[in-house]
Formats: structure tokens, C-alpha cells, sequence
């Protein structure tokens, strides 16, 4: 017995060593996703406590139209960066240079949006048109957060990302607990101006750290130099889009589709399943960050972030069928009659997500991203299309059935291409080799 707890502790040792610079990288995402979330949780729940379930849906549907908006005008300038940093020398240029692109890009997609509101979006139009320069600043905030984060991932600097991230969530809680004390109950619009504010300003916190620790932090953008990776960043935009699109676009399809009210009480789950797919999440873009500049060892690191994930994912699935009403119901009391059992399965999404995110980064360390953007975007426009046509017949229930089964046909189809990329049989798991 004391032999094979001396052999497992060895391994289990040895596994922690090759996977150290995996371990902290990822774990400093998940400490940024959680503190994000954790807070998240208490800035929601405070607000959900205090309006209707309408009100508290249309706040929550700007916050998500902002992040979608600002997802498809970051245009993949951040994961780009992800990849091809290797060290703070020599890439200052190429970093300001995404970062004004994706300020421009992002600008040009809330204003197009905000000029077709009244047939994009009919439920958000009148928040949207009456704080349109608000909107506006939103998702170009988010996009260039979302760029900055990228390149501090390259850098394997996840550090700087977490504390933007704690940064973010304890300033929103700060911004409204003073909204509470001095205006008395807030609107839709000042809910969404406090997590602008927020977000804004541990953007600034990290841009003046960052110019602060480096000399000549601020050098001429390297537009030339971005301009030689077009194809990279169509690629991974691309990827982006099949693979986080349809998550970010969920909660604003739910408005429209069904009704801000349904949307408040999908927001709440959509929220917390995210914050249980933070640790697949991180693994996963760690895995991309790290074994890019050392694919041949990518087969263990595989393996290992496969694992941990799916161990996560079974979790959360019995997580969320067990205590998702409880939670709804503290949250606000409407909500689990709104609910019902519709959203009861919905953990269970996170397995087949967990295989899409890992199939996406096998894919990028293979440099075949317009191939697997081909596949991935085919499945995004599956799962919308499931989504949009089960509310419409369904309702609620409709909506996450169809939609948790788009998600497992394309599990079905990429499994093979990440056993492969492992070296993994679907009888027989071959013997692990270490890099």
C-alpha cells in the first residue's frame, strides 16, 4: 500500500513540474474569471433584487449586446497577440498598433449597430438611441480590455489580466453601492454607465501600471509589421466567432426572440455556467499560449487540460441540475416560475463546449484556423439557428434543447481530430510519453 502511494505521489510531483508554466498561467486566468464571476454574482444579484424582472433583463441584454459588438469589432487582434508574443522586447510596436486597430474596428461596429438599431434590435432601441454615446464607449472599451488581455497572455504575463479583472469587479460593486446610496433605485442605463465606468477605469489602471514599470511603454504603432499576420487574424477571428459567438449572443437572441423578462432569468444561468466553465476555459487558452512555442510538447499538456476539464464539466452539470432553482429563487423569488425546468439540463452544455474550445486550440497550434473557422462557424450558425427556431416554436425550453443539441452534434464531429491530436484511441488509450 505505501509503495503505490510513494509511486502516485511521484507522479502526481512529476506532473505538477512539466506542467508548472501551464498550471500558473491558467491558474491566473481562473483567479482573473473567478473574481470576475464571484463578483459578478454579488453585482447581479444586487440588481436583481432590486428591479423588475424587465428592467434587470434590459440592463443585462445592453451589457450583452456591448460585449458581443465589441467581440466582433476586437476582430481577433488579442488572440493574434496571444500566439505570437514570445517576449516584451520588440513587441511594444506591434501591441499598440492591434490595440488602435481594435479601437477603430470596434467604433465602426457600435455605430453601424446604433444606425440599424430599429431593425437589429427593436426591444434595445430606445435604451440604446438615448445613450448612444454611452453605448458607444462601452464596446470600444471592451474591445481594446479585450485586446490588452490577449497580449498580456502572450506575454505570459496572465498576472496583469487578473488584476484587471479584480480590478473591474471590485469597482463595479463600489460605482453601485454608490448609485444605492445617493439616487435610490437604479435605472436599466445607470446599471449599464457603472459597469462602463468600471470597466474603463481598471482598463486605465492597467495601461498606466504597464507605462509606469516600462520605459517607453508608448512607441509608434507597427502597423507594417501587423499588416504580415492578415491571415492570422482573419483565421483566428473566424475561430472566434464559431466558438465564442453564439454564447455572447445568446442572451441578446433570448430578448428578442422571447422577452426581456424570459432574458433576466437566463442571463442569471448563462452567468453561472460561465463561471463554472472558468478552469476548461483558462486550461484551454493556456494550452494554446504555452505550446505554441513548444507544440511538441503540447501531446501531454493535451491530455492533461482534456482531464481537468471534462472532470469540471460533469461536475457543473450536476451542479446546475441539482441547485439551479435554489439559486434563481435568491436571487429573485419571480424567477424560478419564469424559469421553470427549461434550464434545469443546462449544465450539461459544458462537456461538448469543453471539446470545442480544446478542438479550436489543437487547430490553432496546427496554423489551420481558416479550416477549422470553416467547421467551427458552420456549427456556430447550427447552434443560432437552433436557438432562434426552438424559442420561436418552443419558448424557453424550445430554445436550450435545440440549442444543447447543435452544441453536441458538433462535439461528435471534433472529437476524432482532438483523440488524434492526443494520441488517443477511442478503445484503447495509448501510453503517455513525457515531453
Amino acid at each position: 500500500m505505501t509503495s503505490y502511494v510513494r509511486h502516485y505521489s511521484n507522479r502526481i510531483g512529476s506532473g505538477l513540474v512539466v506542467h508548472r508554466l501551464l498550471l500558473a498561467n491558467a491558474g491566473f486566468l481562473t483567479v482573473a474569471a473567478a473574481a470576475s464571476a464571484l463578483l459578478g454574482f454579488v453585482f447581479w444579484l444586487w440588481t436583481a433584487r432590486s428591479l423588475p424582472p424587465e428592467q434587470q433583463g434590459l440592463a443585462s441584454a445592453t451589457v450583452s449586446t456591448m460585449n458581443m459588438l465589441a467581440f466582433l469589432g476586437e476582430f481577433g487582434f488579442g488572440t493574434l497577440l496571444m500566439g505570437r508574443l514570445k517576449s516584451d522586447e520588440g513587441s511594444r510596436g506591434l501591441m499598440t498598433a492591434a490595440v488602435v486597430c481594435s479601437f477603430a474596428s470596434s467604433l465602426a461596429a457600435a455605430l453601424l449597430f446604433i444606425f440599424f438599431s430599429s431593425d437589429l434590435s427593436p426591444k434595445l432601441r430606445d435604451i440604446i438611441q438615448d445613450h448612444r454615446t454611452l453605448f458607444i464607449v462601452g464596446v470600444v472599451t471592451t474591445a481594446v480590455a479585450m485586446t490588452a488581455d490577449g497580449a498580456a497572455i502572450g506575454l505570459l504575463a496572465s498576472w496583469a489580466r487578473m488584476l484587471r479583472e479584480i480590478v473591474f469587479s471590485v469597482l463595479r460593486l463600489l460605482f453601485l453601492l454608490l448609485i444605492f446610496e445617493y439616487s435610490g433605485i437604479p435605472q436599466p442605463a445607470t446599471v449599464v454607465a457603472v459597469w462602463i465606468a468600471a470597466l474603463f477605469a481598471s482598463l486605465a489602471c492597467t495601461f498606466g501600471g504597464y507605462a509606469f514599470r516600462q520605459r517607453n511603454a508608448l512607441v509608434h504603432p507597427d502597423f507594417p509589421e501587423l499588416g504580415k499576420f492578415t491571415g492570422d487574424i482573419l483565421g483566428h477571428h473566424a475561430l472566434n466567432l464559431g466558438a465564442l459567438g453564439p454564447s455572447i449572443a445568446l442572451p441578446f437572441l433570448v430578448t428578442e426572440v422571447l422577452s426581456p423578462t424570459v432574458n433576466a432569468v437566463f442571463y442569471i444561468t448563462w452567468m453561472l455556467l460561465q463561471a463554472a466553465m472558468l478552469v476548461p476555459s483558462a486550461v484551454a487558452t493556456a494550452l494554446f499560449a504555452i505550446s505554441s512555442a513548444n507544440p511538441e510538447a503540447a501531446i501531454v499538456r493535451l491530455r492533461f487540460s482534456l482531464q481537468i476539464s471534462a472532470l469540471f464539466g460533469v461536475v457543473a452539470g450536476i451542479g446546475c441540475y441539482v441547485f439551479l432553482q435554489p439559486m434563481l429563487g435568491f436571487f429573485n423569488a419571480a424567477y424560478p416560475a419564469i424559469a421553470g425546468s427549461s434550464l434545469d439540463w443546462l449544465g450539461f452544455s459544458l462537456l461538448p463546449i469543453m471539446i470545442k474550445f480544446h478542438y479550436i486550440a489543437v487547430m490553432r497550434l496546427r496554423r489551420r484556423m481558416m479550416t477549422a473557422a470553416l467547421l467551427v462557424g458552420a456549427g456556430a450558425l447550427l447552434e443560432l439557428a437552433a436557438a432562434v427556431f426552438g424559442g420561436t416554436e418552443d419558448g424557453l425550453a424550445g430554445l436550450a434543447s435545440l440549442w444543447m443539441a447543435a452544441i453536441i452534434v458538433q462535439a461528435c464531429v471534433q472529437l476524432p481530430t482532438i483523440l488524434g491530436a492526443a494520441r488517443w484511441s477511442l478503445r484503447q488509450q495509448a501510453p503517455a510519453t513525457q515531453t
